[in-house]
């Protein structure tokens, strides 16, 4: 016999990141159990983060005041950007109490497959931070595999891992070195090492 807002709980439970299906229906039937005030405070602060947090409009990380404290910190340096994927990597990386200088977040990484590019997620953002010479440093992942695996064919998804990331530190080395940047329609083409082999002979 089905319940049909246990089943609601159960059905908005599912669709949170790793819950399946038995797991949500496990949790669903927790919060039954728990005392009514601590179910109300659940679906208060719930609705309280959703109110009031939102994204730094400089670095992209969430905050709830108007600019982040990370942004807004005197004490760090404007010369060097790390580039994370998730606001919950800046948390990670702040727990190492070694970086002091600022953040960018893409929100996401490339996925050809799901039809995410580099124009659905924060690189033009970046690559503004980075024109006008006052940011010196850039601190991205990079790539890794070993070196017999880059060939003409390799997939840099799926053959060398690559992600966002590696497709922000391509533009900014070819802006450097080259003193070009490959456009939003360019880096959505590229599936393979020969890819950008070719685009770089376009340039030429």
């Amino acid at each position: 016999m089905a319940i049909e807002s246990i089943e609601k709980l159960t059905t908005q439970l599912s669709r949170l990141p790793g819950i399946g299906r038995k797991t949500a229906q496990r949790l669903a039937y927790y919060l039954l159990g728990v005392p009514r005030e601590q179910a109300q405070e659940l679906a208060q602060a719930i609705l309280q983060a959703r109110e009031q947090v939102h994204c730094c409009p400089l670095c992209g990380t969430y905050t709830d005041k108007e600019k982040c404290e990370l942004c807004t910190d005197p004490g760090r340096s404007d010369e060097v950007i790390c580039v994370v994927a998730e606001p919950r990597d800046v948390i990670a990386m702040e727990k190492t109490r070694e970086f002091r200088g600022r953040y960018h977040v893409l929100f996401g990484v490339l996925s050809p497959m799901e039809g995410i590019g580099p124009g659905d997620i924060r690189i033009n953002e970046l690559l503004e931070k980075c024109k006008g010479g006052k940011v010196k440093e850039v601190i991205l992942d990079t790539l890794s595999c070993e070196p017999e695996q880059i060939t003409m064919e390799a997939s840099l998804v799926d053959g060398l891992e690559a992600d966002s990331l590696d497709a922000v530190e391509l533009n900014l080395a070819l802006n450097d070195v080259l003193g070009f940047s490959l456009t939003d329609e360019e880096l959505k083409s590229i599936v393979t090492v020969g890819d950008i082999v070719r685009l770089l002979e376009e340039h030429q």
